[in-house]
């Protein structure tokens, strides 16, 4: 330091000045202070204020005048709208039944040839199977067969073969009749052949009593819709299996006896064939429509 009477210099530790003595006094130096340098000032992005919108004036619909509540009425009734439904189909024209012509007009010429033969020989009458009764169902059964075959008509069809059919029933029963007759006259009589022939007569019998009955339920049910034609086939099969029998056993009889047959008596058995399928096939082809 210095002393502040002769200016010498001193040591920070002397009390006193050397040169003069005088007692030093410390004497404070001033700090220096630290210059501020101007700040930068900072920058600071500016906040967007929010710009108030105006408000939409709010739309309030008029009130009405007060009204008293109408009177209750009911909630009126809809008819349910009508459902489309597709026009029916036409029904199906039934077609000629070109096989039950062919083999139902070859019957018919069988029995005519037999008709005949049967008055040739003086039969006409006096046999079963000869009898004017016979020919007249036998003819009738058949021309219904004829003539539904050709007529296109499913509904006239049906009436004119359950008529048939019948007529085919009253056919049947009136033949098992006159066999079971012929049957309890030749029981009296007791020789190996009678009763051969015995037995013949009663499984014919037996079958012609099945035929009435199908072909009389059958016939009854073909006026409903068409319905039972399985016992009308069934019948027709029957007749058929008959017919086949009887011819078979008039060759054995002929040739165990050593006895011709008569012509009129093949022709006979020739038409029953024939008109068994002819009604087997007929009610095999007519069937209710689709």
């Amino acid at each position: 330091m210095f002393c502040s009477h002769c200016g010498a210099r001193n040591d920070d530790a002397n009390r006193f000045c050397d040169q003069c003595g005088t007692p030093l006094t410390v004497v404070p130096q001033p700090v220096p202070q630290p210059v501020a340098q101007p700040q930068q000032p900072v920058y600071q992005q500016p906040v967007p204020q929010p710009v108030a919108q105006p408000q939409q004036p709010v739309y309030q619909q008029p009130q009405p005048p007060y009204q008293p509540a109408p009177a209750y009425q009911p909630a009126p009734v809809y008819a349910p709208a009508p459902v489309y439904s597709a026009p029916a189909a036409p029904a199906p024209k039934a077609r000629p039944l070109v096989g039950v012509i062919v083999v139902t007009g070859i019957a018919m010429l069988l029995q005519f040839l037999h008709l005949c033969t049967a008055a040739g020989v003086g039969l006409f009458g006096g046999n079963v199977d000869s009898s004017p009764v016979y020919y007249l169902l036998t003819f009738t059964a058949l021309t219904l067969f004829l003539v539904s075959a050709i007529i296109p008509n499913w509904k006239l069809r049906g009436i004119l073969g359950g008529i048939g059919a019948l007529t085919m029933s009253v056919e049947a029963l009136i033949l098992s009749i006159n066999i079971f007759t012929f049957v309890d006259e030749l029981a009296g009589y007791s020789s190996s052949r009678n009763a051969l022939y015995l037995e013949e007569c009663l499984l014919s019998g037996i079958l012609l009593m099945l035929v009435f009955i199908f072909f009389l339920i059958g016939g009854i049910l073909c006026f409903i819709r068409l319905k039972g034609r399985g016992l009308r086939i069934t019948a027709g099969i029957i007749l058929l299996i008959h017919a086949v029998l009887n011819f078979m056993n008039l060759f054995m009889n002929a040739t165990v006896n050593d006895n011709g047959v008569r012509f009129d008596t093949i022709v006979f058995y020739f038409a029953t064939i024939m008109t068994a399928i002819a009604a087997m096939i007929f009610f095999s082809s007519v069937k209710r429509p689709a």
